[in-house]
């Protein structure tokens, strides 16, 4: 009798299993969990609503609601510069993310946070983020332009800001502080986290605060380099911010389409910069953010196809020459695999 339980025991074990797995309990390592763990699960379904609109190469929002959601590529490593339809900001490092965000300071001591202002409209031109903000306590004609970048060559990232018949005595206030949330997961990968993970906490521990006057039409630029906030001379931050928009203007103009379908038009660029995201010096990785590391066969093939017209170490410039990122790619690809047949 206890032979012929066993067996019955035994034989139902697949469907015990078959039923775990179906209703979502099956056993799960910690990897595992983070893989399938996603915040964005109520959404699936739900009706879309438009947000972005296109507008030459730029994706184009007002009022957005979206934050962290766009990520700029300077250098080859990890770092990126997370902006929002807002201009409220985050900087990725494994142990040491920070949030920066700007508060308008007025002569009489009101304070407009400008992820709050009354009017934003923000653009994504690839590789570059800008707004422009108008508030009623700053009056009908006043506005303040700012636009971000990624540098090219350094984990930094810098800030141009122009005041435009903005009150006398307004004063524009970075600041820096560490992220709501401790460790994150999948490197900040979104939906893997809950929403507002890299946001400021309500006390933040480590918070650097800055003053800059502003002056009408004349322009004001602020770096975080070493995960700190700076205000370079006038002279090293035009220098920077011209030299990261050469670098970004040169890498989005790799790829142009144009249609007569306004939204495609917006994908060129964007194409262009997405693939140098994923570029680390010697070859394409699976991503920019999660799983970034080198897989061969995946993806790659797409990103050469993008740039292999690029210059320097990631292409060749014309058609006729041999692509070297094609080469240092598939070369490093060949030293990880070797010769034996996959």
């Amino acid at each position: 009798m206890k032979q012929l339980f066993f067996y019955i025991l035994i034989s139902l074990l697949p469907a015990f299993a078959y039923a775990q797995y179906t209703t979502g309990n099956k056993p799960q390592s910690a990897g595992d969990r983070i893989e399938s763990t996603s915040y964005n699960d109520h959404k699936r379904g739900a009706a879309r609503t438009l947000q972005y609109r296109p507008d030459g190469e730029d994706f184009v929002s007002v009022n957005g609601k979206n934050r962290y959601t766009r990520a700029l590529y300077g250098s080859h490593t990890a770092f990126r510069l997370e902006t929002s339809d807002r201009p409220i900001f985050a900087v990725y490092e494994k142990r040491n993310s920070k949030n920066i965000h700007f508060h308008l300071v007025l002569a009489d001591s009101s304070v407009t946070p400008l992820e709050e202002t009354a009017w934003c409209e923000s653009r994504y031109t690839p590789g570059r983020r800008s707004y422009r903000l108008k508030h009623p306590s700053w009056g009908t004609d006043a506005e303040l332009q700012i636009s971000a970048l990624a540098l090219p060559d350094e984990d930094a990232a810098i800030w141009k800001i122009t005041p435009v018949n903005m009150p006398v005595g307004a004063v524009l206030r970075p600041m820096l502080s560490e992220i709501r949330l401790n460790r994150l997961s999948r490197n900040g990968d979104m939906g893997a986290d809950p929403p507002g993970c890299f946001d400021a906490p309500e006390q933040p521990q480590q918070l650097q605060s800055l003053g800059i006057s502003l002056f009408d039409r004349q322009d004001v630029y602020v770096l975080v380099r070493d995960y700190s906030l700076v205000v370079p001379s006038q002279e090293e931050g035009i220098a920077l911010y011209n030299k990261s928009e050469q670098a970004r203007a040169d890498l989005a103009s790799r790829i142009r389409i144009i249609t007569p379908d306004p939204y495609f038009n917006t994908l060129g660029g964007a194409l262009a910069v997405a693939a140098d995201g994923i570029w680390d010096g010697e070859v394409w990785l699976h991503g920019a953010i999660g799983w970034r590391m080198p897989l061969s066969g995946w993806r790659a093939a797409y990103a050469l196809q993008c740039l292999c017209r690029q210059s320097g170490d990631r292409g060749a410039e014309h058609d006729s020459t041999p692509c070297t990122g094609f080469n240092s790619c598939f070369g490093t690809f060949r030293k990880e695999v070797g010769n034996t047949p996959i």
